[in-house]
């Protein structure tokens, strides 16, 4: 069992607490009050199967009860219970009114809550102990190989992260945060879990992911953790900067990086950010691209960039699915979908692909249909794609209007440039052919 010693120095600077402390030896505690002006004071409890025992030293305390004083200030405390466990607790300012109140309740737990309200430092010893997390603030440093904090809410409410031997526990309800060292296993009101339950932080794209982190931290990931730990976690902040992406995004990355997420952060906080780099992968496009892709691998982005990194780009793959043309192709996706390329890209690949869907949609032959949209967009795809989406369809137009096929055999130098590819001969009519007065209708 846990031999352990709080210290809190007032004005709520940390508290601490360390194991195997040898009370046997109470030199530095002669200022012990009692109500029998001896050095210890001790109040036996009853608290469910255990008795916890209870010694004081304070500041002006007076008016004892059978519990201790009612007046004054205590400054530091030891409670044992079950005459195994023991905890010390100094640098108190612990009112007497609150102890009293604590203590009566017959609970060491309540007891430890009352003296231990806010910044705690908490260190155990080279045994297994089970240490407590009081307070709005703990840093908790485990010093043995199997070591519990026992934590008083729910791991389901939990925000939790894990990052280089280091852990994170914020609870919302309460505002208590726990910053940890050496604790293999967290103890909540729910269920007990290991560091393997909570996510792998990763700094350097939690600075990539806000442009004032990029600014303040850099590439420095211990700062980076450090600022999620005090900072970010209550703030809510989450990662969006996906390294895998980015490296996906460029050839030379691709050779260089290999599947290092935190390495292609790195690069994007000392160069790629100041060279205009971002990311340009579409991992669920890519997946969509290819069916045996589509079969194989789990539907996520980060699975697409993994595979395009190790195998894809030296097998000269490349993104050919659009998720915006395939919402276009089908009312009942435009209705369902508007103009949410991923849930397009997730239909497809979860259900669309079995039910033998194709993208139909062309926005360049869309565009080509009507002049004012080529004045309006030119040859930019998205903006077709979402202006069918968003108001083409409603308005009733048609996407299929322009006959590529007819406006390739309306002219030779245009079968000769493009053959039969009508998607080209759409491209050509909105950038040159509209201008030209050339036209899809039979010639006479």
């Amino acid at each position: 069992m846990a031999l352990f010693q709080v210290q809190q120095i007032p004005q709520q600077y940390p508290v601490n607490i360390g194991f195997n402390i040898d009370w046997l030896d109470l030199s530095g505690w002669s200022q012990f009050i009692a109500a029998t002006a001896t050095d210890t004071d001790y109040a036996g409890r009853q608290a469910g199967y255990s008795v916890f025992t209870v010694q004081l030293k304070g500041t002006d305390l007076g008016g004892y009860a059978d519990d201790g004083p009612t007046t004054g200030t205590i400054d530091a405390m030891e409670i044992t219970w079950n005459n195994l466990e023991r905890v010390t607790i100094m640098g108190m300012q612990l009112g007497a009114a609150t102890y009293m109140a604590a203590v009566q309740s017959g609970s060491a737990s309540v007891l430890l809550a009352a003296a231990l309200p806010g910044v705690n430092i908490v260190n155990g010893g080279s045994s297994f102990d089970v240490l407590p997390a009081y307070g709005h603030f703990n840093f908790v440093d485990g010093g043995g190989p199997n070591d519990t904090l026992e934590l008083h809410f729910a791991f389901a409410t939990a925000h939790t992260a894990v990052w280089n031997g280091h852990a994170v526990v914020y609870d919302p309800a309460s505002q208590q945060i726990d910053q940890t060292v050496n604790i293999q296993n967290f103890e909540f009101t729910d269920k007990t879990v290991g560091t393997y339950a909570f996510p792998t932080f990763l700094p350097l794209s939690y600075v990539a992911s806000y442009a004032d982190l990029t600014a303040k931290i850099g590439n420095n990931a211990a700062a980076a953790f450090e600022h999620y730990e005090v900072v970010g976690i209550v703030e809510g902040r989450k990662i969006s900067f996906d390294g895998l992406l980015y490296i996906a995004s460029y050839a030379d990355l691709v050779r260089s990086l290999h599947t290092d997420a935190e390495a292609g952060a790195a690069h994007y906080l000392t160069s790629g950010k100041a060279e205009g780099r971002g990311i340009t992968f579409d991992g669920l496009a890519y997946l969509a691209s290819y069916r045996d892709l589509s079969l194989s691998l789990p539907h996520n982005a980060d699975a697409a960039a993994n595979h395009y990194i190790l195998s894809g780009a030296a097998e000269g793959r490349t993104i050919t699915f659009d998720g915006l043309a395939y919402i276009a192709s089908y009312a009942d996706l435009i209705t369902a979908f508007g103009a949410d390329r991923t849930a397009g890209e997730l239909h497809y690949l979860n259900k669309g692909l079995f039910e033998a869907r194709t993208v139909r949609f062309d926005p360049m032959e869309y565009i080509a249909s009507y002049g004012d949209l080529i004045k309006a967009f030119g040859a930019n795809a998205t903006a077709g794609e979402l202006h069918y989406i968003t108001t083409g369809h409603a308005e009733g137009r048609n996407p299929f209007l322009f006959n590529a096929t007819q406006y390739l055999a309306n002219y030779a130098d245009l079968r000769a440039a493009y053959g039969h590819d009508l998607h080209a001969a759409a491209l050509h009519y909105i950038t040159t052919g509209y201008a030209e007065h050339r036209t899809d209708h039979i010639l006479l």
